[in-house]
């Protein structure tokens, strides 16, 4: 996800669906990107194919669907195939209005993999934080968890809580990833409406004082399209911190740049989506 002058740095998001309101959290945060970046918009719905396996299954008789009861492998079938159809729908209803180009893809297939590949042809993955319903965890999903840490791109964690009112959040150390991070960040704000606030991560004045000039620098926009822009100073850029500075500010969209920063580590990266309500986007 990057780009100079005109170019357009998001152009093809991707959106995985399911029946959660997680997945329509992500849905209408994709179908509203989409529409404000004139990006082409992809709806893609995996039939589990861990699900149907177990509903083949003798013993699972005795296991009580959370909504269909005791589950066969038709049963399954017809669960996905209606999820698929609602999942479709909800796409339309989301990209119609807004003038959004759309597509929808069903495959079957073991959901992780399936979204990995698929993202490999997205600039933006978004998808819910939490696991589909089908499943009984409410905590923090596995697919999301993979595609936070393993997905080539650009991913998108969303929820169901409103943060629409809520600033963009960037963490900017003045390294290369971390002015990707601001650009995107910026970009965000500019598309979505909202103001940015930037966490500067220094040590010592004349560093932040660096810090704040390369912000201004990569932040100046034409008076056409003004951006509110705040910058909190985290003389100490670590994990706890970097958590109690943003729940201080209320939340809002976490973005966090490129995979070599030391906050997009794979143990970070879990520790910050186990730690916050808030969405969370990994520039990649």
């Amino acid at each position: 996800m990057a780009g100079d002058g005109e170019e357009k740095i998001i152009q093809r998001i991707l959106v995985a669906l399911d029946a959660s309101t997680d997945s329509l959290a992500a849905l209408e945060a994709a179908a509203k990107l989409a529409a404000r970046l004139q990006a082409e918009l992809v709806g893609l719905f995996v039939e589990d194919i861990n699900l149907l396996r177990l509903a083949g299954l003798p013993f699972t008789r005795e296991w009580r669907f959370p909504t269909l009861g005791d589950v066969t492998h038709e049963q399954m079938e017809t669960a996905l195939r209606l999820q698929a159809s609602q999942a479709r729908r909800a796409l339309s209803n989301a990209a119609e209005p807004r003038s959004v180009r759309w597509s929808f893809k069903v495959v079957r297939g073991q959901v992780t993999p399936e979204l990995l590949a698929a993202a490999l042809e997205a600039d933006l993955i978004i998808l819910g934080k939490a696991s589909r319903p089908l499943s009984r965890h409410t905590r923090l999903g596995s697919t999301a968890r993979a595609l936070a840490t393993q997905a080539p791109h650009s991913v998108w964690l969303t929820h169901h809580l409103a943060v629409e009112n809520r600033p963009i959040l960037v963490t900017f150390d003045g390294s290369a990833v971390g002015k990707q991070a601001v650009q995107v960040a910026s970009y965000l704000a500019l598309a979505l409406q909202l103001p940015l606030t930037v966490f500067l991560l220094g040590d010592v004045p004349d560093e932040v004082a660096n810090l704040v000039a390369a912000a201004a620098a990569w932040l100046s926009h034409p008076p056409e399209q003004p951006l509110t822009i705040r910058t909190i100073h985290l003389p100490q850029p670590e994990i706890n911190s970097l958590v109690e500075a943003i729940r201080r500010e209320g939340g809002g969209t976490l973005v966090l740049g490129g995979a070599a920063s030391p906050l997009q580590q794979a143990e970070t990266i879990q520790i910050l989506l186990d730690s916050l309500d808030c969405p969370v986007l990994l520039v990649r």
